[in-house]
């Protein structure tokens, strides 16, 4: 029934109450709409976004470094978890390793660099990228042999406040996407009833 229909041949309470119930219809259909735009713009960021969109880039000692940390990875948590237990939030202690400590230590934190650095001065460090395993391992022997232990503890240092200052970053963005209601943008429906 349109508009016309209705007015023609409802009473004016009636009409009244479908005019209320065409308008709930009309903006529950808008409401559809944006968050099937939403959904679409969320998809279209993370199925197409740049590498640099998903990850951190940082400066480690002078070298531009795109680093995306996975959280639930295992082995990752588990050489970090080893490293803080050790070190905790600082160096102290690492100028005292034996030689069979220190070099334990450096390949937990190599091990470390090359579970999370994507890109390292240009150079595309995934399995897919412009560098060979062997050419990305020497990368990181290098980067060991001249920073050493403290430097490379230091470089972890750098990309970890990196990474915690994107995440919030992004975090405050989505809770100001969010609003009061806690999803979205939406108005309040409760007093919404017919």
């Amino acid at each position: 029934m349109d508009r016309e229909e209705a007015r023609a041949t409802l009473s004016v309470p009636e009409f009244e109450r479908w005019e209320a119930l065409q308008e709930r219809f009309d903006a529950a259909e808008e409401t559809r709409a944006e968050w099937e735009a939403a959904d679409d713009l969320a998809t279209d960021i993370t199925v197409h976004a740049d590498r640099e969109k998903l990850g951190t880039e940082v400066d480690v000692f002078g070298n531009d470094v795109l680093v995306r940390v996975d959280p639930e990875s295992p082995g990752l948590r588990d050489r970090v978890e080893a490293t803080e237990a050790r070190f905790g939030d600082d160096d102290a202690g690492i100028d005292e390793l034996d030689e069979a400590a220190a070099a334990d230590l450096r390949e937990k934190m190599v091990g470390i660099y090359e579970e999370i650095v994507v890109e390292w001065n240009g150079h595309d460090f995934t399995d897919d990228g412009d560098l060979t395993e062997t050419a990305r391992r020497q990368v990181f022997a290098d980067a060991a042999e001249k920073w050493g232990l403290r430097g490379l503890f230091m470089g972890l240092a750098d990309i970890i406040a990196a990474v915690r200052d994107d995440q919030e970053t992004r975090l405050e963005a989505v809770d100001s996407f969010r609003g009061s209601q806690g999803r979205g943008r939406r108005r309040d429906t409760q007093n919404d009833r017919v």
